[in-house]
């Protein structure tokens, strides 16, 4: 829905999936997006934990400490996953073009070896400015609301050819074709997608930290 050109309800885009891809279609380029949270995701919360107990945070309770910490494990994570989340985007999306414009990704690997090969390795970061806002913003405030505007943007960046946004200022003026309501399009199913997402990783992750603790950076 981010990228639609023309408005389309969340019923009508759900209806062409299922007509040009079937069910599976939904899960375009889950294996980029699998591999991403694989990594960046430990990567945030391994970075966020041991931020926590760095010695010049050990004795402030400032929630503003803890949002610099949490920013800065987004931002990194954000970096480090850039080519994963340029790959899931572009799987995700190939099926809304005509046959004879789609990229037609086999695979992640195919995708990771063409992309460069085709494009040049920075297309691999390509929207990376609105990535790492959205990761700084959505790590320290995990609300979908707050950093959707960034996601829409990121999306947008993403998915172009390397030539249609010269400057991230082209990708916001193209994001708001369809007026303020530009900046939240796709908000409910990011909701659908984050919500139940974000709750289970909290879980998860507090019952290992709870069960398992967590190893400082200075361990031997």
């Amino acid at each position: 829905m981010q990228t639609q050109t023309k408005k389309k309800s969340m019923l009508k885009t759900t209806v062409k999936i299922i007509r040009l891809r079937g069910f599976l279609g939904f899960y375009d380029g889950f294996t980029a997006a699998a591999l991403r949270q694989l990594t960046c995701t430990s990567l945030r919360f391994s970075l966020y934990e041991n931020g926590k107990h760095l010695e010049i945070l050990q004795n402030s309770n400032s929630i503003l400490d803890k949002m610099y910490v949490a920013s800065f494990a987004g931002i990194v994570g954000s970096v480090v996953g850039l080519p994963m989340d340029v790959i899931n985007v572009r799987m995700q999306n190939d099926m809304k073009y005509a046959e004879n414009l789609r990229r037609n990704y086999k695979s992640f690997m195919d995708a990771l070896i063409r992309i460069p090969k085709e494009e040049g390795w920075m297309t691999l970061y390509s929207g990376g400015i609105a990535a790492v806002l959205k990761a700084a913003i959505g790590n320290s405030a995990q609300l979908a609301v707050y950093d959707q505007p960034f996601d829409v943007l990121k999306t947008l960046m993403m998915n172009a050819p390397p030539t249609q946004f010269p400057t991230v200022f082209h990708a916001i003026k193209y994001m708001m074709r369809f007026g303020y309501l530009g900046l939240y399009r796709g908000l409910v199913p990011t909701i659908a997608r984050k919500a139940p997402a974000t709750i289970s990783l909290f879980i998860i992750y507090e019952q290992l930290r709870l069960n398992l603790g967590y190893i400082p950076l200075d361990s031997k």
